[in-house]
């Protein structure tokens, strides 16, 4: 399993690094398909929460998440950043 994994394929990471407040890890991504999909992403480490931020990290809501796995709707050819807080 690599560090992160996103399905479907039609969403291409871009960006993995640590949240500006060190607390968290932030994953940006793009639908880069010209329809509306559902995306699940899933982490090599445990998380306690995912939530979806801008790309000023602030946050725009909780996503439904179950198994270590968050899912969310990307609209075509929207970029989404996320941020999961990570187990210490």
């Amino acid at each position: 399993m690599s560090f992160v994994e996103a399905q479907p394929s039609e969403f291409v990471l871009s960006a993995i690094k640590q949240s500006e407040d060190t607390h968290g890890l932030i994953v940006r991504g793009c639908n880069v398909s010209d329809r509306a999909i559902e995306v699940t992403l899933k982490l090599g480490d445990a998380w306690r929460r995912a939530m979806r931020v801008s790309l000023n990290e602030e946050h725009q809501g909780g996503l439904i998440s179950e198994d270590n796995v968050a899912c969310f709707l990307a609209n075509p050819k929207q970029v989404v950043t996320l941020r999961f807080e990570v187990h210490r």
